[in-house]
C-alpha cells in the first residue's frame, strides 16, 4: 500500500516587496506632514511601539527626523 502526500508550498513575497518596520514608519511620517506621536505612528502603521521607537532612533541618527513638544511639553511629536 502506497500513501501519497501532496505538499503545498505557499507563495512568498519577494524580499524586495516586504516592507521593514523602518519603511512603514517612514511612509506614515511622509503622509502626515504635521507630525505624529509614537503611539499614533504605531496605530496607523501597525508596527509595535517599541519597533517604532527603534525606527525613530535610526531616523534621528540619520538626521532626517525632527521633533517638537506638544503644548503640554510632555509628548514629543515627530515629523520629517
Amino acid at each position: 500500500m502506497t500513501v501519497k502526500i501532496k505538499l503545498e508550498i505557499p507563495e512568498e513575497k519577494p524580499a524586495d516587496m516586504v516592507k521593514t518596520n523602518y519603511e512603514k514608519v517612514l511612509e506614515v511620517l511622509q503622509k502626515h506632514k504635521d507630525g505624529l506621536t509614537t503611539n499614533e505612528i504605531s496605530v496607523i502603521s501597525g508596527v509595535y511601539e517599541r519597533r517604532v521607537g527603534e525606527s525613530l532612533k535610526r531616523m534621528k541618527q540619520k538626521k532626517i527626523l525632527k521633533e517638537k513638544m506638544c503644548r503640554c511639553n510632555r509628548t514629543p511629536i515627530y515629523y520629517l
